[in-house]
């Protein structure tokens, strides 16, 4: 094959690829000629490789584009697909899956059992006559004789709003000073009513925060004769009633205490007479205690007999009395 030339000889196409190798005898026509065949070749064959690039990027693109609207179920590895479709054990070693072949081309009888959980559960229960069995045949009895008992109403008896009412004869009288600071633990001041009868009544809001307990509100009122003195006498505060024998049932359920607690006040004044009390303890302490009975209902009112003990204090006076009475009381619930 000719060797081409240095810069100073003369250049020809020469073979298929339109290669420049060395020449002789050409005339400057047919160089300028050959020249221009050559460039032509040269521009032909760039744009063949761009349209071939071209081509092979349009190829890439379409075939992403399929694959990305392939359906999941074709994805899925074959661990799922149905066992009909597996190799058959006697296939021929051509048809067998390489060894170094992805998880997703193993046969379908290598499968996970997850796969089937019928077979699981069958596989995972006790063989019959075993121990295990046994066990699990008496914790089966054992939940189908269990009946749940659900728990009794919190409220049977006494429930939510409660208004009470009660009304009371009273014995007892009063002692004590004028309120004054300068008559106050002088003899000459002193007066004690000595005993007389009376009345008294009480009214009070509440709350059964249960069948066995209850608060509220209370204020009272009353009078009392002694003969030479007329007596008066009243109060309010709190008032809380117990049923300790609730736990007990029966009757036992309907007998109850009480306690009131608040200020309370006393005025002695001469029977008939125009003066100033002669006893007159101001604003004092009271405190009053009874227990009744609750045995008679009739709808929502809850009414029986009470006694109780009722005591006013304070620096210049005091009123012991004692009462018995009948009390009524409406409960809302249950």
């Amino acid at each position: 094959m000719p060797q081409p030339l240095s810069d100073k000889g003369v250049f020809a196409p020469c073979g298929e690829t339109g290669e420049l190798c060395a020449g002789q005898g050409l005339s400057p026509g047919k160089l300028d000629l050959l020249l221009g065949l050559g460039q032509e070749r040269v521009v032909r064959l760039w744009l063949g490789r761009w349209a071939r690039c071209a081509a092979l990027a349009v190829l890439m693109t379409l075939s992403l584009q399929a694959q990305a609207e392939v359906p999941a179920e074709a994805s899925a590895p074959a661990a799922s697909a149905p066992a009909a479709s597996a190799p058959a054990a006697n296939a021929p070693a051509a048809n067998a899956p390489a060894a170094n072949a992805p998880a997703a081309n193993v046969p379908a009888a290598s499968a996970p059992a997850a796969s089937a959980p019928g077979e699981e559960a069958q596989a995972q229960a006790p063989k019959p006559g075993t121990a295990a069995a046994v066990a699990a045949d008496n914790a089966a009895a054992a939940l189908g004789a269990y009946t749940p008992v659900l728990p009794a109403r919190p409220w049977m008896r006494r429930d939510s709003f409660l208004v009470g009412l009660s009304i009371a004869a009273v014995i007892g009288g009063a002692s004590g000073y004028p309120n004054d600071d300068l008559k106050i633990d002088r003899s000459e001041y002193y007066t004690n009513t000595g005993v007389g009868g009376g009345g008294s009544a009480s009214l009070w809001l509440g709350y059964a925060m249960a069948d066995w307990i209850t608060f509220g509100l209370t204020v009272n009122g009353g009078v009392l004769s002694t003969g030479d003195y007329l007596v008066r006498f009243g109060g309010g505060g709190i008032r809380v009633d117990v049923f300790p024998g609730w736990p007990l049932g029966g009757e036992w359920r309907e007998l109850g205490a009480f306690l009131d607690a608040g200020i309370g006040y006393a005025l002695a004044d001469v029977t008939g007479a125009n003066a100033d009390p002669v006893i007159d303890s101001g604003g004092n302490s009271h405190l009053g205690l009874g227990l009744f009975y609750e045995r008679i209902r009739l709808w929502q009112f809850s009414m029986g007999p009470y006694a109780a003990f009722d005591y006013v204090w304070s620096k210049g006076a005091s009123r012991p009395t004692g009462c018995l009475g009948w009390r009524t009381v409406y409960y809302a619930g249950p």
